[in-house]
């Protein structure tokens, strides 16, 4: 027993000897080319720009995984866009994508507004050991590029992956002179002789003016010429003629002055304004774009699930608000809608007529599979305001009647973008029941629809 319980402590002190290995790093590296940089105005995700047939270098030391989210982007408001993807390393190809993704919603761009971005995709490409060069290519149409957004996930120090690295020189030893080698005599220091002070012109040299303390004082508000000073005599023979050619003025140089002064007067001292650099104004950040607002108009067909009348004509009136969430693709809003069921009854000799108007409250939520037509789905609850009649041929009075009843339905389709907006078809199902005094018994005033109309975007 102690022989067991000996082994067991050994083998515990050896696992827990074993070195922990130290977590991964996440690194955001910079390509090695040139790109535009894209903010989303959404979460403020940044990435490079990258434009068919110019593709994007980047490197990395390995190994680790290389995380790369893609969007697509197009200017206009296209609601699928298409592209292929291509990733090598060196020059061996390491992924191929056809890509075919479904437009934002709500998201646009900080920089360039016009551009319209697509939901992302995310690759992960594992890193082999070792400096590691990648391209990432794109082959789309024309106005077509991507934003692509760039992770590494590595314990590898990526200070050897520098854009530079390969085009540093390498550095040569110094090695001392041989033996049979002569040593180079050495070159004594002596300091530069002074500069000669340029040679004046022969002429009769000018009285010394004795010298006044400068003292402090604001230069006047009328600025006085200054005092002549001796002038040389011009040359023997020569007269000129005319008045002497004035002096030109010395500009003041370019700088923060705020008004040049004029020269001071002989013992004064100048007094310069001058006026200190204002920081730059920074802009206020651009706010997100709001979400929109749709519109619509269906007209179709209802049919009951239950004998209260026949397939009849359906109108459908729906406001919805795009909520901003899952990338505009959830949306709320309210409905209303018109049928009339009609029911003969021939054995009694009468005819039941009810109007029926269903307000909604519903939710929608359109599916992102990137084609060309987008399936949605939808509930909501309903309120039914009915009006209804009975004619009778015999002998007995007409009546009439109205009730409200409270139910529920659901909701499929499939809309296609068209202009401002979209066209769609909706298949419905309801359930709702009410008694109508002296008319109908748990009447239920719901039934399967077919809508076809058009959402528009505002």
């Amino acid at each position: 027993m102690s022989r067991r319980c000996a082994f067991i402590i050994v083998g515990f002190l050896a696992v827990a000897a074993l070195p922990v290995q130290a977590g991964a790093r996440e690194y955001f590296p910079l390509p090695t080319t040139n790109h535009t940089v894209l903010t989303l105005s959404t979460d403020d995700t940044a990435g490079y720009q990258v434009l068919p047939g110019k593709p994007l270098k980047l490197e990395v030391m390995g190994p680790g995984e290389l995380n790369l989210t893609v969007r697509l982007t197009q200017k206009g408001k296209q609601p699928i866009l298409q592209g292929t993807l291509e990733i090598l390393r060196e020059k061996k190809l390491v992924k191929r994508a056809d890509l075919k993704l479904h437009r934002s919603q709500v998201g646009t761009f900080k920089e360039d507004k016009s551009l319209s971005p697509s939901l992302p995709k995310v690759f992960k490409i594992a890193v082999p050991a070792g400096r590691q060069t990648y391209f990432v290519n794109l082959k789309a149409a024309r106005g077509i590029s991507i934003s692509l957004t760039i992770a590494y996930e590595t314990e590898t120090d990526q200070s050897l992956a520098r854009a530079d690295a390969g085009s540093e020189l390498e550095l040569v030893p110094l090695v001392a002179p041989g033996a049979g080698e002569p040593e180079l005599p050495l070159v004594p220091l002596e300091p530069p002789s002074p500069a000669k002070p340029p040679e004046k012109p022969a002429g009769k040299p000018a009285e010394p003016v004795p010298e006044k303390p400068v003292v402090a004082a604001k230069p006047p508000e009328k600025p006085m010429p200054p005092s002549a000073g001796p002038t040389s005599a011009p040359p023997s023979g020569k007269t000129p003629e005319g008045p002497s050619p004035s002096k030109p003025e010395k500009t003041a140089p370019p700088g923060n002055v705020a008004s040049a002064a004029p020269p001071p007067p002989a013992g004064g001292v100048r007094v310069v304004e001058v006026r200190a650099e204002q920081p730059p104004t920074i802009e206020k950040k651009s706010s997100a774009r709001r979400p929109v607002a749709s519109l619509g108009v269906k007209l179709g067909q209802i049919s009951p699930l239950e004998k209260v009348g026949g397939t009849t004509f359906a109108g459908n009136l729906d406001v919805r608000y795009v909520l901003p969430v899952f990338e505009g693709r959830l949306s709320a809003g309210v409905a209303a809608g018109y049928h009339r069921y009609q029911l003969t009854l021939t054995n009694w000799d009468e005819e039941r007529t009810s109007m029926v108007i269903p307000i909604s409250l519903q939710v929608f939520y359109r599916l992102p599979l990137g084609f060309m037509l987008e399936p949605f789905v939808g509930l909501g609850a309903d309120l039914f305001i009915i009006q209804a009649e009975l004619d009778s041929a015999g002998g007995s009075p007409d009546r009439s009647a109205s009730a409200i009843a409270f139910g529920g339905h659901l909701s499929a389709g499939v809309e296609a973008r068209l202009g401002p907006g979209y066209a769609l078809v909706e298949l419905s199902a309801g359930w709702a029941k009410a008694d109508i005094e002296g008319i109908w018994s748990n009447f239920n005033p719901a039934g399967f629809s077919t809508l076809a109309g058009y959402r528009f975007e505002f």
